[in-house]
């Protein structure tokens, strides 16, 4: 049982269902929101071992140009071919999350597209969801929590999310003439822009705390302090209306344990400056669905091992997340800037430790 039909269920669906496990996915999909993000070159790796590469080829596009305005007020180009595995790649997040939920599908999985309601966590674990038809329920042997920040499955088995920041975002997407993909990061005194220009779009996000937002939520005074970003957006026509999205990091205290595991979102979500989120999504599956694999088979050693991982990688993530801001040090006084260069420690000690409980 996969609770969640984002990119993270979806690809844990598709895996899982070729290797010949029953498998049910609940919750709505995503729909046709416009919905740009760039996915990292190292997910090339764990995709292709997994035969999903070749959708993000067909559905995506490499991204050759990347500039960031950061610690100094000039531009300079990031070698976006400096890796071993080549360039990032652009991705409609809707359209390849849509081309996995029918790869599932094709494979045996099945589909409910209602709203998911997670009962007291157990074995089986029971899930209810909502349908025109009325309220049905499905009980499975094991469950993969794709649901996003609010952790519906993981929360069910006790555990509870831990946040280092209260980061939010301002986004948008504006029309353009130029076909070609194209990055810019610029930092602000109270927060830092990012654009992705792919295919007469431009996507637009203005990234900074709460109490620095402004009011009411106009972004044309904080577009003066972001020059290059301002030319950008002076080039572009008309477009969506801005919405307000969290983009806090966080991580859950227990990411695993007897017949459940978190993936995606649901297990950690990252600050946007690290370009972790969608390649996350799609690693977490795919590592997960194999544990979960050997689970059903007996073997819980690749669940233990996850749920390491995963605590590993957020840490490591704290840690250059504070070197990175620390870069910027033209506002180094200023409230958004002193918030993330100082020390955070996110989690406390858990009643329960990381490794799974004995069934």
């Amino acid at each position: 049982m996969i609770v969640g039909a984002g990119p993270s269920g979806a690809t844990a669906a598709a895996c899982l269902a070729r290797r010949g496990w029953r498998v049910a996915v609940v919750g709505p999909r995503p729909g046709a929101v416009a919905r740009g993000e760039t996915l990292a070159a190292e997910a090339r790796s764990v995709l292709a071992g997994a035969g999903l590469w070749e959708l993000v080829e067909r559905l995506g596009r490499p991204c050759h140009s990347s500039w960031s305005v950061w610690g100094t007020p000039w531009p300079h180009r990031r070698d976006p071919l400096a890796g071993p595995w080549g360039p990032p790649w652009h991705v409609d997040v809707g359209r390849l999350t849509d081309a996995l939920l029918d790869l599932a599908v094709r494979f045996g999985a099945r589909l409910y597209p209602g709203r998911a309601r997670v009962g007291r966590g157990g074995a089986p674990a029971a899930v209810s969801f909502e349908l025109d038809g009325g309220q049905e329920e499905v009980t499975a042997g094991f469950l993969l929590d794709a649901s996003g920040r609010a952790a519906l499955g993981a929360r069910a088995f006790g555990a509870s999310r831990l946040t280092v920041d209260h980061q939010v975002a301002v986004t948008t997407w504006m029309r353009v003439d130029s076909p070609a993909v194209s990055t810019l990061v610029e930092a602000t005194e109270t927060g830092w822009w990012s654009t992705l220009a792919d295919a007469g779009r431009l996507y637009l996000n203005y990234f900074t705390d709460p109490d620095l937002l402004p009011r009411p939520l106009a972004l044309d005074a904080e577009l003066r302090g972001a020059p290059h970003t301002a030319a950008r957006v002076r080039a572009a026509g008309r477009g969506a209306r801005p919405r307000l999205a969290v983009t806090s990091g966080s991580v859950l205290n227990r990411v695993a344990g007897c017949g459940w595991a978190a993936i995606g979102d649901a297990a950690a979500t990252f600050d946007p400056l690290a370009g972790m989120g969608l390649h996350h999504a799609l690693n977490s599956a795919v590592t997960a669905a194999d544990a979960v694999h050997g689970a059903l088979l007996g073997t819980e050693d690749g669940l233990d091992d996850y749920a390491r991982s995963e605590r590993d990688l957020f840490h490591e993530h704290l840690r250059a997340r504070r070197r990175r801001y620390a870069a910027e040090g033209r506002w180094a006084d200023r409230p958004f800037w002193r918030r993330r260069t100082r020390r955070v420690v996110p989690e406390r000690p858990a009643r329960r430790p990381v490794s799974l409980c004995p069934c």
